[in-house]
């Protein structure tokens, strides 16, 4: 239920047609931090977001898998609706995985979280 519930508000947020349950994105920066030091850097990569199948790939230089159960949504104070996940990435590790959307601000965030770093991909929406 709580996952048919996040897949219509991320449908309704974005009006897509249910007909395409994949969401592309497209990253232009990415944010790293480990608590002490960040680094940002330009980018140009594809994220593609299934809800049916509760996975999100990271096209980067090596193809990121990050299989993803969520656990909670609701809108933040600056009015973005937050989706928050526990996670596995490709290499087995489990993570804290949130998503991040403002229709408003045409802009998605998707955090993974490490035990030991932070990774946050700012992207837009492939609406086509």
């Amino acid at each position: 239920m709580k996952k048919f519930i996040l897949l219509a508000l991320l449908v309704i947020s974005v009006s897509l047609s249910a007909q395409n349950p994949v969401f592309t994105f497209y990253a232009n920066k990415i944010v790293a931090t480990d608590g002490i030091n960040s680094t940002e850097e330009n980018i140009n990569l594809k994220i593609s977001l299934n809800f049916d199948k509760e996975r999100c790939v990271i096209y980067s230089r090596v193809t990121q898998i990050i299989d993803f159960t969520a656990d909670r949504s609701y809108i933040d104070e600056n009015g973005y609706k937050v989706i928050e996940c526990s996670a596995t990435d490709s290499n087995y590790k489990k993570i804290r995985f949130n998503i991040y959307y403002n229709a408003k601000a045409g802009i998605t965030f998707f955090q993974l979280i490490y035990s030991d770093l932070v990774y946050l991909y700012i992207c837009t929406l492939d609406e086509e």
